[in-house]
């Protein structure tokens, strides 16, 4: 092919595909590296006037123009602007006869080579093959040189992402990782809310309380964890068609991320990554048919339900209350000697109430607590010991409430010991920059319910209080705070994080703040108290002492929530009612709550997620003895890797003597044998004592 030279001003940028963006900096570079080269070569020649095309070494090729006398560029448009830029009037070309088809390939081909080439720009381009010009994406690999997973991301960009997220990208505020995880998120909405959260759910920025966009690895797993489900987990059948005719089954439906292996991959880790939902809306629906349907059969059988409303008294964060009114006869019964189930032990003498976890939308089977007791004498079993599954004593209503006016009164005595740390601290040697990295990395570390208790002691948010809107309110606040208003916050959020509220460390602090805490403690408590008292006078003046006592089992109703902080705290992984552990296990396939079980009077309070792992450390060394370590590596596999909860819950075990320990090695305590002819085993599951009340 024949070069030629053709004046700049006969040339026409192309109308198939143009880039919009360009490095000014590197076209800078560009020219004057064109200038050199021909300085170079008039210089060698012995030539004084200096020839711009002989700085060209490879010419731009163009096609014939839809005018006469004119060309369009098809490749060669950053050396055109180069030559433009440095007043060149002609430029050197190849003049080939080309499709549009054929111009996209070339210029795809060539700027694909490029550092500047923008991702979006090259999408575009690849979809206009794929949309225009009939190219398979078989046909694209081969064309290009890439493999399925590129080219289909670079449709899937090109096709799907929203115009916010098109701008954002553009714009530079996160890499293509990030845009490809937005634009595989198929509904138009929730996209738009999944680049909001990017753009706003990144780092605290100084000042205004704004926000930095996401960085790839939180972008990812934010998309993954809150606009994909996990349809393994999903509380209707997958291959049901009829459930909902127009979306068809989930198995075959192409927004499952196992349909587009290639355009996942990247997400693919696990066998479950493959049966991943990405519509929330589609999903949600099918929950509601299923549930619809469920709810029908039930009532056609004869059989009673609760209503929505009803199951969101008795459920916190998808996990059925402790001192609600019923419990899941499929949970473990921890005073049953053989740990069966509830459903195994009352058998067909128990007829379950079932209603729909707010949550999940799984169904789930309760019994009323009150009908516990006779079910089992039906049933012929008999309990040695209460447990939690049963109505409250007297007993232990009082402990509750005891437990209700001390952790009031330690509420009441932070609130003031908050504002004493605000303005008799120690001079403030630090400056305020420091306070508030200080008060973000606390943020950062503490508890939902601590973040939540702090926004209500300081009224930062009007209306309903989330852990979501807790977070947003503290960042504000951080931001515009002082020194002395930092240094309270965290001191506050240290507080409400610390395991203890009498140790020393903590008393030390406020020491250190000119805090008299035990001082406020003890003033709160009799405040309290004396609260408590003028409010029983006064019941029992309206309605005599035994209509008083009955308000009062009333306001401890169970289908009322419990005052913040009036809850048990797990003495191995520190999970409450208000924030309950979800413990990752490959039984359950996915997150699995816990309840409390039943410990000995005087005992810290105990979940089942942790009395599990300590079962199963018991189970494997029943079988062998073993190291510590290894115990610990093989427990961790089935939570999510963590280790630091296996290692306390086997703690745990060995001070309460199921596990005993010589050194590092780990073994079962052998049980005495029994002398003489072993007993016949009672049909019930345990004999030593009628009493279950």
């Amino acid at each position: 092919m024949n070069t030629q030279r053709v004046e700049l001003r006969q040339l026409d940028r192309s109308t198939v595909f143009r880039r919009k963006h360009k490095d000014d900096a590197k076209l800078r570079e560009l020219a004057a590296s064109i200038m050199s080269l021909a300085k170079q070569k008039a210089a060698n020649e012995g030539h004084d006037k200096v020839d711009l095309c002989d700085g060209i070494l490879e010419p731009a090729i163009v096609r014939p123009g839809k005018k006469p006398g004119r060309h369009e560029l098809v490749a060669g448009d950053r050396r055109t602007s180069a030559m433009e830029l440095l007043k060149g009037t002609e430029m050197l070309v190849i003049v080939r006869d080309l499709t549009d088809a054929q111009v996209l390939e070339l210029q795809l081909v060539e700027n694909g080579q490029r550092a500047d080439f923008h991702p979006l720009e090259e999408a575009e381009a690849i979809c206009k093959l794929h949309s225009e010009h009939g190219y398979s994406v078989e046909d694209l690999m081969t064309k290009l040189g890439k493999n399925e997973r590129f080219i289909r991301a670079r449709l899937t960009l090109a096709s799907q992402l929203c115009p916010e997220a098109r701008d954002a990208f553009e714009a530079g505020l996160f890499d293509e990782r990030v845009a490809l995880a937005l634009a595989r998120v198929p509904v138009t909405e929730l996209q738009r809310q999944a680049t909001k959260d990017v753009l706003e759910g990144g780092e605290w920025l100084g000042d205004g309380g704004k926000r930095a966009p996401m960085n790839a690895r939180q972008a990812i797993a934010h998309v993954k964890q809150r606009f994909m489900l996990t349809l393994a987990k999903s509380p209707f059948p997958k291959g049901d068609a009829d459930l909902i005719p127009e979306a068809g089954t989930c198995t075959a439906c192409p927004k499952r991320t196992g349909a587009q292996a290639a355009l996942f991959e990247d997400l693919l880790v696990t066998k479950a990554d493959a049966d991943l939902c990405t519509d929330p809306g589609c999903y949600k629906t099918k929950a509601d048919a299923a549930k619809q349907r469920e709810v029908a059969k039930v009532k056609e059988k004869g059989g009673t339900t609760l209503s929505d409303e009803e199951a969101a008294k008795v459920f916190t964060y998808g996990v059925l209350r402790t001192d609600a009114k019923y419990l899941d006869i499929s949970a473990k019964c921890y005073d049953d000697k053989q740990q069966r189930t509830w459903k195994q032990i009352l058998g067909k003498h128990v007829k379950p109430v079932v209603t729909f976890n707010p949550m999940t939308s799984h169904r789930v089977e309760l019994i009323a607590k009150a009908d516990v007791k006779q079910a089992l004498a039906d049933a012929g079993v008999k309990i040695r010991t209460t447990s939690s599954a049963l109505p409250d004593t007297d007993q232990q209503k009082k402990d509750r409430e005891e437990t209700r006016l001390k952790t009031k009164a330690r509420e009441l005595a932070l609130d003031r010991a908050a504002a004493i740390f605000e303005t008799k601290g120690e001079k403030e040697d630090w400056p305020a920059k420091l306070w508030r990295y200080v008060a973000e990395r606390e943020t950062s570390r503490s508890s939902p319910d601590a973040k939540v208790n702090v926004v209500r002691r300081r009224g930062l948010v009007e209306g309903k209080i989330s852990s979501a809107n807790a977070l947003d309110a503290i960042g504000v606040y951080i931001a515009k705070a002082t020194g002395a208003q930092l240094r309270g916050l965290f001191f506050e959020l240290l507080i409400l994080s610390s395991a203890s509220w009498d140790s020393e460390t903590f008393l030390n602090a406020c020491e250190l703040c000119a805090c008299d805490w035990k001082g406020l403690l003890k003033q709160a408590t009799k405040e309290v108290r004396d609260e408590a008292k003028a409010k029983a006078k006064t019941k029992a003046k309206s309605g005599g002492a035994k209509k008083a006592k009955d308000e009062e089992g009333e306001e401890e109703g169970d289908d009322e929530a419990p005052e913040t902080g009036a809850v048990a705290k797990c003495r191995v992984c520190g999970c409450t009612d208000n924030a309950p552990c979800l413990i990752t296990t490959e039984e359950a396939g996915g997150e699995e709550a816990c309840e409390w079980i039943h410990v000995e009077e005087g005992e810290e309070p105990l979940c089942s997620a942790c009395a599990r792992i300590a079962d199963d450390a018991v189970d494997i060394l029943k079988k062998k003895p073993g190291a510590r370590a290894d115990v610990v590596a093989r427990l961790a596999e089935k939570v999510d890797d963590n280790r630091t909860l296996v290692a306390g819950a086997i703690a745990d075990a060995i001070a309460h003597g199921r596990i005993m320990v010589d050194g590092e090695q780990l073994a079962v305590p052998k049980k005495p044998k029994a002398s003489g002819k072993a007993a016949k085993k009672p049909a019930v599951a345990e004999t030593e004592s009628d009493d279950v009340s």
